[in-house]
């Protein structure tokens, strides 16, 4: 067996893809009113649009697949049925690929940078127009070819004679292009931008030559040039300020559609005054991870996903098989007996000694004066379930406090546990089958790490909510889970289930590649030790005697209370996808405000052995959010301290004074646990 046979998850950039790649490798995602991907990015549309997006949230392959390249092999490589077809005509350009620091410093200010970078940027995207319209030209041989050059050549300012072809006009250029590129390049030695000529004003090309084409040429009388300019985080913000422009003056049958990071816009600013750009009035935005996040079919887009990549690949699937089910899962049946049996009979056979029993016997004689824990123990036992065993211990502790007598405690706690397991699961012992329902996850983590096993991450579902609308976590997921499988001897999609060991160590690696890969330029060890705390801290939470909060991962807070060092460290943590913005707030506990709720990156609780589930969000006091996102580690650390108090175990003996205190506050020997 050859384990370092081709990996069809191994592509997973689509700006790394050649056009073929693009258009083979693309899987539409059905929307409401049954609209597709392309629909978001509206094509026919000339409102100028800003496209948002996490790294890998699937808008360059969209961008790139609304190209004419690929517009023509969705066509039959014919672009005269291209354009009757789709009515516009997609100019792709990756704005890294003009290498823009170059246009920056090197002893000159940026009032003389800025024209030389608006002159060079639309003198490159017109070489792209200039190529389509070329290819046009040549398939329908023009008549008007030489009266559409007389025209253009009306638009810049050059005495070339004996121009008579869009190939003469595309040397010009290109000659012009050059020259261009040595002086500014020689620039850094000569300390001097001077001895070349701008031929044209800023939007005369870009818009001039497709008013041209409209007029001169019926086949394009309707046709759309949409100039999709990807990347535009690369630019500075002189540099975008000349895109805005660009956006505030378009005319004509244009639309410029920007694609970027989230915290890719640096301004909207244009060199009108500095007059920005209107959001709705001057172009619209569109957030692809809030999109994608909150759509319905988005795990069926995965699943067409994964089959599209194997098909490709010419990998065997079954077709009568569900994509699910090409993944082990948990036995959850009869409370994960299976698993959990199997995890507890490494250490022993009796129940009653089993690890999370022995701590319980610990915590019992260190905090009480209590005789009978033997008694305790037993009413506690399940033998076939230790995972009820557990959320039995969770129940146990959390009214540890209430309870004077915990023999009665315990029988109250077996008494619920038996019904509802008689029940199956039915909620006729409603707090008890409200705790399980709700923190079953929680517990089956804790039972992991009492016997110091690795937290299982498996199942299709599960890593679909870990991509968390991300594209390409989800193929960065599948890479390493096919790489992990083909080493451990297995034979992924070829009829047999990939085990959760490959799964668990494909998502665990996948987590360690995010969080190095993520590397924001500005703060970024601020961003990344705040995002440190906020996991140690949901950590403690979930590992705790009595965690507050179920499969927690989801945090609420005042922005508006928060230090500018705080709040500026959280926008940015969301900037660069380290956390998630929830589409609702929350209520405060404190004040009549609604907080703004985050959820920690699912792809990035694997590290920490968090849920991937949002379950509970806990509310964040403005001095504990200062704590994590500020810069004291000394600061979070007393915080974290104060916080974790309300769900240790540090309880004090019970003596006779305190039962009789506790008598007359209220407290007795009753069913507490039923009359929460």
């Amino acid at each position: 067996m050859n384990i370092f046979e081709e990996n069809p998850f191994d592509l997973t950039k689509a700006s790394d893809f050649s056009d073929s790649e693009i258009y083979d490798y693309w899987v539409d995602i059905t929307a409401k009113n049954n609209k597709g991907l392309i629909d978001l990015i509206k094509p026919h549309s000339v409102m100028p649009m800003m496209l948002l997006g996490s790294k890998g949230c699937g808008k360059t392959h969209l961008m790139r697949y609304c190209s004419e390249p690929v517009q023509l092999m969705r066509n039959n490589n014919d672009i005269i049925l291209t354009i009757k077809k789709d009515k516009y005509l997609g100019i792709y350009f990756r704005a890294d690929a003009l290498n823009s620091g170059r246009f920056y410093g090197k002893g000159q200010d940026i009032d003389k940078w800025y024209p030389v970078f608006s002159y060079y940027f639309e003198l490159w995207l017109s070489l792209c127009l200039l190529e389509i319209v070329n290819k046009i030209i040549k398939t329908i041989p023009h008549k008007q070819e030489k009266e559409i050059v007389t025209s253009i050549l009306k638009l810049i300012n050059n005495k070339t004679e004996n121009i008579d072809t869009i190939d003469d006009l595309i040397n010009i250029f290109e000659k012009n292009k050059k020259d261009i590129d040595r002086i500014v390049n020689n620039c850094a030695i000569t300390r001097k931008l001077e001895n070349f000529d701008i031929m044209f004003s800023p939007g005369d090309i870009l818009f001039g030559i497709p008013e041209i084409l409209n007029k001169k040429i019926n086949i394009l009388n309707k046709t759309l040039f949409l100039y999709l300019i990807d990347e535009i985080e690369n630019f500075n913000e002189m540099q975008q300020i000349f895109i805005n422009t660009l956006i505030r003056y378009r005319r004509g049958l244009t639309s410029i559609k920007i694609g970027a990071r989230l915290y890719g816009i640096k301004t909207l600013k244009t060199n009108s005054d500095e007059e920005i750009i209107r959001e709705g009035a001057e172009f619209e935005k569109i957030e692809f991870d809030k999109i994608f996040r909150n759509e319905n079919n988005y795990a069926l887009f995965i699943k067409n996903l994964i089959i599209k990549r194997l098909e490709i690949n010419n990998m065997f699937l079954d077709k009568t098989i569900n994509i699910n089910n090409y993944f082990e899962e948990i036995d959850s049946d009869n409370y994960f007996s299976k698993e959990t049996l199997k995890i507890v009979s490494t250490r022993g056979n009796n129940p009653s000694e089993r690890i999370y029993f022995y701590k319980l016997k610990e915590n019992i004689l260190k905090y009480t004066e209590e005789k009978r824990i033997n008694t305790i123990i037993t009413n506690l036992v399940i033998n076939d379930y230790p995972l009820l065993e557990k959320i039995n211990i969770f129940i146990f502790y959390k009214y540890f406090l209430k309870q004077i007598d915990l023999v009665v405690l315990s029988e109250n706690i077996r008494d619920s546990a038996n019904l509802f397991i008689s029940s199956n699961k039915q909620p006729n012992s409603i707090k008890y089958y409200q705790k399980y329902q709700h923190f079953n996850n929680d517990m089956l983590a804790q039972l992991y790490r009492d016997y110091k096993r690795n937290i299982p991450y498996a199942g299709l579902t599960t890593i679909i909510h870990l991509s968390q609308g991300s594209p390409r976590n989800t193929l960065g997921i599948l890479k390493n889970i096919y790489r992990r499988a083909k080493f451990n001897g297995e034979k992924p999609f070829q009829g047999e289930k990939i085990s959760i060991k490959s799964q668990t160590e494909g998502i665990t690696d996948t987590a360690e590649w995010f969080w190095d890969d993520v590397q924001p330029d500005n703060n970024g060890i601020r961003i990344r030790t705040a995002i440190e705390n906020l996991s140690v801290f949901f950590r403690n939470i979930r590992y705790c005697f009595k965690p507050t909060e179920c499969d927690l991962s989801s945090f609420s807070v005042n922005l508006n209370t928060l230090s500018d060092e705080a709040r500026e460290t959280i926008i940015n943590a969301e900037n660069w996808s380290f956390i998630v913005r929830l589409k609702r707030g929350r209520n405060s506990k404190n004040s009549q405000e609604i907080n703004t709720s985050f959820q920690l990156a699912p792809i990035l609780t694997p590290r920490w052995g968090l849920s991937q589930r949002r379950g509970g969000t806990i509310e964040l006091s403005s001095d504990f959010a200062n704590a994590i996102f500020g810069k004291s580690k000394e600061i979070f650390k007393n915080e974290l301290d104060n916080r974790l108090k309300n769900v240790s175990f540090e309880f004090k003996k019970v003596s006779k004074k305190q039962i009789i205190d506790d008598e007359e506050n209220g407290y007795y020997n009753g069913d507490l646990f039923n009359e929460e």
